[in-house]
């Protein structure tokens, strides 16, 4: 059915008809309540039933750039009441179908032939088992009152059991990825912000020990791309995605945030989040804490423990440190970027100095040392003597700092050679962060210096299973190590074939 074919006042599909001169959606001639927005939405399904449209051309037809904050909620609410109205299926749809980029409209359309309003038309069961009765039946009194105390049993029992008959099924999501959130503020130097907000969400996701956590390194990758849902989910192996968008307007910050079956691409459930920028890091915990109840993670004490953990923070500290690692960030995915890396040493300097008590500016500034020691842009002594000294700081403000833990770890192993030490920073660090995939790397490293081959190679999976396109050749050190050439050969051929 093309376009142009649906243009009449009243489009009829299966047992529906839509009227859009008098905004309704009717079945058997029977009026269904559906609110403007998931009308409106209806509609332009239906006039280009059979193809593709796309969330941004919704957004532009429908939706208000002033209410551009709420679009994703709106639309994921709007297109779940078009499904209760026509009693359709995200899994299984028969009229409205999820697209990794859209909706399309898959019904069939008949325009030719709409249906009076007012005209109650039964449905085929009905007319097929419909009798003739007397023009003046009615049923007899005591019929009337057997009905009557049936139907207030069924309503008892269905308040009493609805849980039962209506709870949604039990979600099996192991594993999920945060995908970039979206910057709503429409000025491209705000792209750090919605960025850092990604990683730092995925920091406190990765605090629940029963989700696999993909690392911000490898979603980073599909920022601006055009990858479908189900290719990503491929690509990182996971059950369950995060997506959505930050506005940032002077002192205040909203985020929406909605959770998708990456098999399906169903919406599961979506929220916003707003409030002041010195309470951020509660917002993040909020969300997190949040997304692991709907995915039924089952949090353990130290987990809760762990998301509980939040604070205010200096906007002003808050902003420099997460513009430094959003530079921390590009320069390891660009190998080093000099320029990107001063730069990142420079912002965490500057959030020390606005907020000498925060803990991730000290975790950052450590890693940042680390890296220039590693590449030799500065004396390696001095250099590693700083590491050592920023990382310390970190860990007596945040005992549980992943990062510390990690940048510790390094100093002791490749420049003071103390491998009891090492270890024992990456174990607390993994102890912290089980999902901190550069710590599984590094203990990957270690386990293979001290001969133990098969740990080594292990802990390289976990860092790979964790950062799939960040960690792509830890495995492949692991086995060059333990001089498994057998299947070295086959990882390469793989990582090749990505």
């Amino acid at each position: 059915m093309t376009n142009n074919q649906n243009t009449g006042k009243v489009i009829r599909f299966g047992a529906y008809d839509v009227d859009r001169a008098g905004q309704e959606l009717r079945k058997f001639g029977l009026r269904i309540k559906l609110q403007p927005k998931p009308f409106q939405v209806l509609v332009i399904l239906l006039e280009r039933a059979g193809t593709t449209v796309t969330r941004d051309e919704l957004k532009k037809l429908l939706w208000n750039p002033d209410t551009f904050v709420d679009f994703d909620h709106g639309l994921n609410a709007a297109v779940n009441k078009i499904r209760d109205a026509l009693n359709d299926s995200a899994d299984h749809p028969q009229f409205v179908e999820t697209l990794p980029n859209g909706y399309r409209f898959k019904g069939v359309i008949d325009v030719a032939n709409p249906i009076a309003p007012g005209t109650a038309i039964p449905g085929p069961d009905v007319a097929k088992h419909s009798v003739s009765r007397p023009p003046f039946w009615r049923p007899r009194a005591e019929v009337i009152a057997i009905a009557t105390v049936c139907l207030l049993l069924a309503s008892l029992f269905a308040v009493r059991y609805q849980h039962a008959f209506f709870s949604q099924p039990k979600l099996n999501v192991k594993s999920i990825a945060v995908l970039p959130l979206r910057n709503l503020s429409g000025d491209p130097s705000q792209e750090y912000f919605s960025d850092s907000l990604t990683d730092e969400l995925i920091t406190q996701l990765a605090k629940t020990s029963t989700l696999r956590v993909v690392s911000a390194a490898s979603v980073m990758r599909f920022k601006n791309g055009d990858a479908s849902i189900p290719e990503i989910g491929r690509r990182l192996n996971v059950d369950a995605f995060v997506e959505g968008s930050v506005l940032r307007s002077g002192d205040q910050v909203r985020i929406t945030a909605q959770l998708i079956d990456a098999a399906t691409d169903r919406h599961i459930w979506a929220d916003d989040y707003h409030g002041e920028m010195r309470d951020i890091l509660i917002l993040q915990n909020t969300i997190a804490t949040a997304i692991a109840a709907k995915v039924q993670a089952g949090l353990s004490t130290s987990d809760r423990q762990k998301l509980g953990q939040s604070h205010q923070v200096d906007p002003r500290a808050y902003d420099a440190y997460v513009q430094g690692h959003g530079h921390w960030m590009r320069s390891k995915m660009f190998r080093g970027d000099s320029d990107d890396l001063k730069k990142s040493g420079e912002e965490f300097q500057q959030a020390i100095a606005f907020d000498p008590s925060y803990a991730a500016a000290y975790a950052g500034l450590a890693n940042y040392y680390g890296l220039l020691a590693g590449a030799g842009d500065i004396g390696s002594k001095d250099a590693w003597k700083l590491c050592e000294e920023a990382a310390r700081k970190a860990l007596a403000l945040d005992g549980s700092s992943a990062g510390a833990h990690h940048a510790l770890a390094t100093k002791l192993m490749y420049y003071d050679w103390d491998w009891v030490g090492a270890e024992r920073e990456i174990r607390l660090g993994i102890e912290a962060d089980p999902h901190y995939a550069e710590l599984h790397n590094v203990y990957a490293h270690f386990l293979a210096y001290n001969g133990h081959f098969d740990e080594s190679i292990a802990e390289a999976h976990r860092a790979e299973e964790l950062d799939p396109l960040g960690e792509r050749t830890s495995v492949q050190r692991a086995l060059g190590y333990s001089r498994r050439y057998d299947l070295l050969l086959p990882e390469m051929e793989k990582a090749f074939r990505s």
